[in-house]
């Protein structure tokens, strides 16, 4: 820009961008921003995944002091003959009728143990994907994160021989066969999940074991030896049906990975 002086000479002045300078200026950011924001989404997802498995790895921890106090068994609501009360929404009680709820509701049973109490343990048992969703959700129930997040497979509190594969009516006689399963009686450790992911929550957050659920979709799990990984659903060993409809409703897979192998405690999953 050009300006006149007191003695009549112009002076140029500072010019401002153009609209053509502007709109490259647009464009740059925005491919700046293009390549930046999935790389920012991919770090957050990686570190959810490391989050998720270190608190997969603390639920296992939980479960063998447990042990340690129980007779070197799994984590069981029934295992003191009774029905284990659960705190629900409301500061409601349900009394499980079986033993089956604790696919989901495993944590009240280390909150029965003593093992979380406070709502900063109870998010330690998130997976953090989940918490973030559910976090308001939690001043009213401190277990809708880790019910929300992690599965507890009932091979763990249940006989095997629910799950030979020659049972043809385990649906309608699964109450003949919940128990005590002790820390010993699992034989293949390093490859029998205790505790899995039930929707991958850091991909396509599609149900495991679900009708139109890619191959390649994942589930973060913590196996009975204490490891944990992040693995793929599709490539354990195929699940057996049981019907899980009459427990949780339809959106439970019927073969459910993870949770209804053969074998039970004495099989394995990979």
């Amino acid at each position: 820009m050009r300006t006149c002086t007191s003695d009549g000479n112009q002076r140029v002045g500072p010019r401002g961008f153009t609209l053509i300078e502007l709109l490259i200026a647009i464009v740059v950011v925005a491919l700046l921003l293009g390549i930046l924001l999935p790389a920012l989404s991919g770090a957050r997802r990686n570190g959810d995944v490391t989050k998720c498995l270190a608190n997969l790895r603390s639920i296992h921890q939980a479960s063998m002091v447990y042990a340690g106090a129980n007779g070197e068994t799994w984590p069981n609501a029934f295992a003191k003959g009774g029905k284990l009360p659960i705190w629900l929404i409301g500061s409601t009680q349900y009394e499980p009728q079986d033993p089956y709820p604790q696919l989901w509701l495993w944590v009240a049973v280390l909150k029965d143990a003593g093992l979380c109490d406070a709502r900063a343990e109870f998010e330690a048992f998130s997976c953090p994907a989940v918490l973030r969703e559910v976090r308001e959700d939690m001043g009213a129930n401190p277990q809708m994160g880790p019910l929300k997040s992690y599965c507890y497979s009932p091979a763990f509190f249940t006989d095997p021989k629910l799950w030979d594969p020659a049972l043809t009516d385990r649906s309608t006689r699964c109450n003949e066969f919940w128990g005590r399963v002790r820390v010993s009686s699992v034989a293949f450790p390093a490859g029998k999940v205790a505790f899995f992911e039930f929707a991958d929550r850091h991909g396509g957050g599609e149900v495991i074991g679900s009708v139109g659920a890619p191959p390649t979709h994942q589930s973060n799990v913590a196996f009975a030896d204490g490891h944990v990984a992040r693995v793929r659903p599709n490539d354990a060993v195929p699940a057996l049906e049981f019907d899980w409809n009459h427990f949780f409703g339809p959106t439970t897979p019927a073969a459910l990975p993870f949770a209804c192998s053969p074998g039970g405690c004495t099989g394995r999953d990979y």
